[in-house]
């Protein structure tokens, strides 16, 4: 893995996961935050003070805090290593605005990975909301920077095609739920702006013999003004910068994931609401800068970027 002469320029601190293992990216240098090749989907506290992952082990997933720098680690479930009716994945974690708790996936006594919280003080975790049981379940949590509003990518059954992933959010601390997208091939890896805006990646469906095409696009949080900001067809994992000028993602147009940057699209198109998707009625793409090289970023992992 190597960085172009564009991460020098690179503002704030970014994290993403390359051979199995959490790195830093900040002021041009890079930073190994893991070396134990377990350590997966990274997520930045609020007040940019510590992350939170996942360790993925064959028998089972568990959720840790750290700083930074890989110091004060903390295990904070003991999923792992249990015998085979008991085994359990804590998957995705993301910090509650506060930064007393976790929210992650789970499948603990579900069919499909559902939404759970947990306690940082006590390590008290509990079942926090469920939707699309028996349809997939839910992907990809994020909640609004003020909090309000909880993302997700789900199965649940909605407008358009079925069994296609949407973009749904959830008004806290009560609801209700809102599909937003209606993408003929699904949606998935939503991604909240600094003013409430939404990234996220549209699948286009299937065409003959070849496996669809992903790109990033923009929308407002009630699901108007949907427009694509790539158009080359190999992009997901978007993420914003803390200030809310850029997008960062994933492509892999030089045949493995690697981070590219493009300038934030401004939000002047009118509330159109939130038809399905189309490129033909889309600006043009603005032009991308590789952060990157031959880095093979798992891409499930995504991109976490703070100040």
């Amino acid at each position: 893995m190597s960085l172009t002469a564009a991460a020098a320029s690179l503002p704030g601190r970014l994290l993403f996961v390359a051979d199995a293992n959490v790195w830093l990216l900040e002021r041009g240098q890079l930073h190994a935050v893991t070396t134990d090749r377990v350590s997966r989907q990274p997520s930045w506290s609020a007040d940019g003070q510590r992350v939170a992952l996942t360790k993925l082990w064959t028998s089972g997933a568990d959720l840790w805090t750290l700083d930074a720098d890989g110091r004060g680690a903390q295990e904070l479930t003991d999923f792992t290593y249990r015998d085979d009716a008991r085994q359990n994945f804590a998957l995705e974690p993301i910090w509650s605005p506060d930064g007393t708790r976790l929210y992650f996936l789970s499948q603990e006594a579900t069919q499909d990975t559902q939404l759970w919280q947990l306690t940082l003080a006590d390590k008290r975790r509990q079942r926090f909301l469920t939707h699309g049981e028996r349809f997939g379940g839910i992907d990809h949590p994020r909640i609004a920077p003020d909090g309000r509003t909880l993302a997700v990518t789900s199965f649940q059954p909605g407008r358009g095609p079925t069994g296609r992933p949407q973009i749904w959010t959830y008004a806290l601390p009560g609801g209700p739920w809102r599909q937003l997208t209606e993408a003929p091939g699904g949606a998935y890896d939503p991604e909240w702006s600094p003013d409430g805006r939404l990234t996220y990646t549209v699948r286009s469906p299937d065409v003959g013999r070849s496996s669809g095409r992903h790109d990033v696009w923009v929308m407002r949080a009630d699901g108007s003004g949907q427009r694509p900001v790539t158009t080359s067809g190999l992009n997901r994992a978007p993420a914003w910068s803390p200030d809310g000028s850029a997008i960062l993602f994933l492509s892999a147009r030089s045949g493995v994931f690697d981070a590219w940057l493009v300038p934030a699209p401004s939000d002047s198109l009118p509330a159109t609401g939130s038809a399905a998707p189309t490129l033909a009625a889309a600006p043009a793409a603005a032009v991308a800068r590789q952060i990157t090289q031959n880095a093979a970023l798992d891409a499930t992992s995504g991109l976490a970027w703070a100040r």
